[in-house]
């Protein structure tokens, strides 16, 4: 029971997990393509994060519509410092985020301002979250303004959009290292399995006649 317990976390628990947006409400959805859209914040503590990810603006259909580069600067510098491509498919699905694993870990430094903003193509049907009521961020960040980038493509979003409130919810990071979608699928599995199986404890002895 207890490696079972321990399965069941490990599989669905992962949603809540040091993401640095967990939760928003309220806003609209919105176009934001082509180019990159995001959202700067400053981190009080220092931060390990190994996942990045994008919102999937339609829940209601499995995966995303097309890929999506997602990438996190130094604010001051506009220096990339990680970057994943979160594909249509395959990517590992997390509350209302898709997420890929960084090639490896990259720790925040305290005290420290940064920018991570996801790339959309025009007329994109992937959309971000624009001008929330309220947001659920990691109690080691703060958060700062709306950016787009003056280019199409995967780059620094360089305007800052302050009209629009709290940033566009696009890009998200994680401090997990997500399973891919058939890791987690086969953890949900044994639990499942685990939690059917008999008891052998309480198997009968068999009686052996003369």
């Amino acid at each position: 029971m207890r490696n079972t317990l321990a399965i069941l976390t490990l599989a669905f628990s992962l949603a809540a997990h040091g993401q640095l947006i967990s939760e928003f409400t309220g806003g609209d959805t919105l176009s934001v393509g082509p180019g990159s859209a995001g959202w700067e914040f400053t981190t009080t503590s220092p931060i390990t994060l190994r996942s990045l990810g994008v919102y999937d603006s339609d829940l209601l259909t499995p995966g995303l519509y097309s890929s999506h580069s997602v990438g996190l600067w130094d604010s001051a510098s506009h220096a990339l410092l990680a970057s994943v491509v979160v594909p249509a498919n395959g990517a590992t699905a997390l509350g209302a985020f898709a997420y890929m694993p960084l090639a490896s870990p990259l720790t925040l430094e305290a005290g420290h301002s940064y920018v991570l903003a996801a790339s959309y193509k025009d007329s994109d049907f992937d959309f971000a979250r624009g001008n929330v009521t309220s947001v659920t961020t990691d109690p080691r960040i703060t958060l700062g303004d709306a950016l787009l980038s003056s280019g199409t493509g995967f780059e620094y979003p360089d305007l800052n959009v302050s009209g629009a409130n709290a940033g566009f919810f696009g890009g998200n990071a994680l401090e997990a290292v997500v399973p891919e979608p058939a890791s987690m699928a086969l953890v949900v599995a044994l639990a499942l399995l685990a939690f059917t199986a008999p008891v052998r404890g309480g198997e009968r002895t068999p009686t052996v006649r003369s």
